[in-house]
């Protein structure tokens, strides 16, 4: 328990509650906090012990541990986690002056395996000693923090667009209020990873301020590994799907495909495209055709790629799928009988075939093959139609300028060969067009 050691030396200005749960381990945690409390005046202590029984998981212990707690914010730390004498003052001070609703600390060996790399950096750690090791730590790569740089790219995370991908429960503070809010942790989830990004989504849905603090850091004392590392991918990759499957948003729509605070530059991608920029100015003859042939008698439908007005009342789908939030669309208000979803259709909540047809626009070109091909496989399994509009003699601006991919014919044909058992046609339109359809 040197997370208690380290807690006795804070600098403490008034007193300190402090929670520890036993979630049923078989150490003599009880003892060691027992002493700790006869030595520590200025510390409230309470020790919880919860039997380890088929429901225990990381977010049942922190809940616990919250409820039995009282004070208006709430610090998570892991135990064999450590923090300076001082991280309390100086969070004090920090959400005395700031509009804050959870602070993400620094966490310094998140990922360092005793089992593997030397340890020799921290042989003389104390709480006296732990200030210049950290500072020391912060220059090795493998002790480093990975949400550091984008973390203090930005004076509030909230600024980011998607600032929950950095909240890390190992060590992390929240307003009590806005965590009863949004119901804790959920204790649904299992194994390894994703309930802590759970977490700070749903604070973020609720409009939480989020703030990195650097200097307010912690030290995660490295262990070796409950669960091999396969294991550990595997747990993280079914959560961070589940945390999708509640939302079903753009936003947690390619968690587990890319790197989680990669979702960053992602999503900040799609919300700043404007695609009249980066797309073809397509012709009315054609919408009216695709209206016409695909749309006029086939409802529901979709339509993924364009927030041009004119195109949108030409097709008349009952349903857009849009890469910005539509809150902040006037197409919302435009188009009152159409609805305007948050996604773009690589992981969706409908049903087989349940809609008639789907129209994409080029915008789909400018999309990896890998993400494409799973696009791709989704949208034919929730639509009878899928229609792939492919502009001839059109290149981007994002390949040429941006590098971006802008994929020609023969891959879009290769990507839907692979991904479907069904009938490609592809239709001449208009010696401008090609139509690449999925029935």
């Amino acid at each position: 328990m040197k997370t208690l050691l380290f807690i006795d030396a804070l600098h403490l200005d008034t007193g300190l509650e402090v929670v520890v749960v036993d979630d049923g381990s078989t150490s003599p945690i009880e003892q060691t906090v027992r002493t700790f409390e006869r030595r520590n005046t200025q510390v409230s202590l309470k020790y919880v012990r919860i039997p380890r029984d088929q429901t225990s998981c990381r977010a049942k212990t922190r809940n616990v541990g919250a409820q039995a707690s009282s004070g208006e914010w709430i610090t998570f730390l892991d135990n064999g986690t450590v923090i300076p004498p001082t991280f309390v003052t100086g969070l004090r001070q920090l959400l005395a002056h700031e509009s804050i609703g959870a602070v993400f600390h620094r966490i310094l060996g998140a990922f360092v395996n005793p089992d593997v790399h030397p340890m020799e950096c921290i042989s003389n750690l104390t709480p006296d000693t732990l200030p210049e090791i950290a500072d020391s730590l912060n220059n090795q790569l493998l002790w480093r923090d990975p949400r550091q740089s984008i973390g203090e790219s930005v004076y509030h995370l909230s600024d980011l667009p998607a600032p929950w991908t950095l909240g890390w429960s190992g060590a992390l503070t929240v307003n009590r209020g806005l965590f009863n809010q949004v119901g804790g942790f959920d204790e649904t989830f299992s194994g390894w990873g994703g309930e802590d990004i759970d977490l700070a989504y749903r604070l973020h849905s609720v409009g939480c301020i989020f703030v990195y603090s650097s200097d307010l850091y912690a030290l995660d004392l490295p262990h070796p590994p409950s669960d091999d590392y396969a294991t550990k991918m595997e747990n993280n990759l079914r959560n961070l799907n589940r945390i999708h499957r509640k939302n079903y948003s753009f936003e947690t729509e390619f968690l587990g495909c890319y790197p989680t605070m990669y979702l960053n530059q992602l999503i900040g991608r799609f919300e700043n495209l404007v695609y009249e920029s980066v797309l073809p100015a397509y012709s009315e003859e054609l919408f009216y055709y695709l209206q016409q042939k695909y749309v006029q008698d086939a409802q529901p439908s979709v339509c993924i790629g364009t927030y041009d007005e004119r195109l949108i009342r030409r097709l008349q789908c009952s349903h857009v799928f849009v890469q910005k939030q539509p809150s902040g669309l006037p197409l919302t208000k435009n188009f009152p009988n159409i609805t305007f979803e948050y996604r773009l259709g690589r992981d969706t909540p409908y049903p087989d075939k349940y809609f008639s047809s789907i129209i994409l626009t080029d915008m789909y070109r400018m999309l990896g093959v890998d993400i494409l091909s799973q696009i791709v496989s989704e949208l034919i399994r929730i639509s009878k139609t899928v229609v792939f509009i492919f502009t001839e003699q059109f290149e981007s601006v994002v390949r040429g300028v941006d590098g971006w991919p802008w994929h020609t014919d023969s891959v879009i044909r290769n990507i839907l060969g692979t991904t479907t058992a069904s009938q490609v046609k592809r239709i001449e339109f208009d010696d401008q067009y090609s139509l690449f359809v999925v029935e």
